[in-house]
């Protein structure tokens, strides 16, 4: 299922059962950002984890508010959220990741960073050498992306929960 626009933003989330089991329920998770898809290979994901923490008390689902970071040119706003996430001399702050475990280990970074205009979700890629690379951000109002989160919870409420019966 397709929840959003790919052309501005959206989730393709797609349960395969023949990947699953009776404790995990696996599939395809793409995300979209301003037509582009990411990851741009084929990963199996285990939906059961990645959906369940992108719903769960995430910054997806409760975007932190940063009014001087909202600001930033997006270049500057990825590198800085780079900086705030994995930081060298302090602990990690994840009040902007984005969860999403599979498309992490295919190098993919998602940031989420809200202001009273809306959120913005930032897309960057890291590099084998140990560099962040920004690729893209994508500005949303308020309401598209409570509606995009109660498309999710809907669709984990019913499809994901009728799927662990098989």
């Amino acid at each position: 299922m397709i929840f959003g626009n790919p052309d501005k933003f959206a989730f393709l989330i797609d349960v395969v059962p023949e990947w699953s089991d009776n404790n995990f329920i696996n599939g395809l998770l793409y995300v979209y950002i301003n037509g582009q898809q990411y990851p741009k290979t084929l990963r199996t994901t285990t939906l059961t984890d990645d959906v369940f923490y992108l719903l769960d008390h995430s910054p997806f689902r409760h975007p932190y508010f940063n009014h001087e970071l909202y600001a930033l040119e997006p270049n500057e706003l990825f590198y800085e959220l780079c900086r705030k996430t994995f930081p060298e001399d302090t602990d990690n702050d994840y009040s902007y990741l984005i969860p999403l475990e599979e498309l992490l280990d295919a190098r993919y970074i998602f940031f989420i960073v809200a202001s009273d205009d809306g959120c913005k979700i930032i897309v960057g890629t890291h590099r084998q050498s140990g560099s962040w690379n920004y690729i893209d951000q994508i500005e949303l109002t308020h309401t598209y992306h409570r509606h995009l989160q109660q498309q999710l919870q809907e669709f984990y409420d019913t499809e994901m929960k009728k799927q662990k019966s098989f």
